[in-house]
């Protein structure tokens, strides 16, 4: 709880802390665990302790869903897409922002795009574009450059992505540099 408060309250590092040290005492406790993923999920500035963090935390609770979905992210915003992936194709029932979240790393990795159905086009999409800027918050440069210029096999399954990517690729083309 007191991990949380300090979150809450804007000092991660403190969280951060007082959550490592829960660890030693209580390794296989998942809560413990996702609070600390949640944490350095949070800022771009703590990308390489989140992929410490998360390759922790997938040891001691390997079949947690939300550890893996989060080694998942710490290993995308790295740009380590295709173990990204792996993480991701590991959770049994995938919610949408995990779909985008293989969409993506199945684009720039250049693997065949899953299938979407028309019912699920609009809320992939969506969570997909929240994934974009997220990755732009992230500085994943690497990741965006091929989003953007993969936008065409995009679109064969997220046509609404598709628009709002090449619209952003638009703008980043046409500003003053």
């Amino acid at each position: 709880d007191l991990a949380k408060i300090y979150y809450r309250k804007n000092n991660p590092v403190k969280a951060l802390e007082i959550l490592h040290s829960l660890t030693l005492d209580l390794p296989t406790d998942p809560e413990i665990w996702v609070l600390g993923g949640e944490v350095a999920l949070s800022q771009p500035s703590f990308l390489e302790f989140a992929l410490d963090w998360t390759s922790e935390a997938v040891k001691y609770c390997p079949a947690n869903a939300q550890i893996q979905e989060q080694r998942g992210m710490a290993l995308l915003f790295n740009q380590q897409c295709e173990s990204a992936l792996e993480c991701f194709l590991g959770l049994a029932k995938p919610a949408s922002h995990n779909l985008s979240a293989i969409i993506m790393c199945q684009l720039v990795t250049g693997i065949e795009l899953m299938p979407i159905s028309l019912l699920e086009e609009t809320s992939i999409s969506s969570e997909f574009i929240k994934l974009y800027k997220q990755l732009l918050a992230f500085n994943s440069s690497n990741v965006l450059r091929v989003a953007m210029e993969e936008t065409g096999r995009l679109a064969s399954r997220l046509p609404s992505a598709s628009r709002i990517v090449e619209r952003i690729a638009k703008e980043v083309c046409d500003s003053p540099a």
